[in-house]
């Protein structure tokens, strides 16, 4: 993840940033249901990435 951020603001494109690790964990949809702690980040990643279109 670090060496594609590098490469993303090498390139001077626009990296969308969240509060946390962009990812979730889980083997199944509902498991990642029930990551309360890992769905927050992903939601602030969803609002930045609609503020930044």
């Amino acid at each position: 993840m670090d060496e594609i951020n590098k490469y993303f603001t090498i390139s001077d494109m626009p990296i969308v940033s969240s509060s946390y690790w962009n990812e979730v964990h889980g083997f199944t949809a509902s498991d990642v249901e029930k990551n309360k702690e890992g769905l927050q980040p992903m939601r602030n990643l969803g609002r930045n990435m609609a503020f930044m279109i």
